[in-house]
């Protein structure tokens, strides 16, 4: 989280726009939305954990 916020500052610095963030705000809203709900969460982990582990379907 940390590490978002860091980057959305910068990039706020650097473009003089408060689009960065508002969409990391924005994301984290939703993150914590999903966490509030167990069955959720856990469908969201999985899915998030296949596909960052998921073969590029190249041969």
């Amino acid at each position: 989280m940390v590490d978002g916020q860091t980057k959305a500052m910068a990039e706020a610095l650097s473009t003089g726009s408060v689009q960065p963030l508002r969409a990391f705000v924005a994301h984290w809203a939703a993150v914590v939305e999903i966490e509030r709900h167990p069955e959720t969460a856990k469908s969201y982990h999985r899915a998030n954990y296949l596909a960052n582990h998921a073969g590029t379907g190249r041969c």
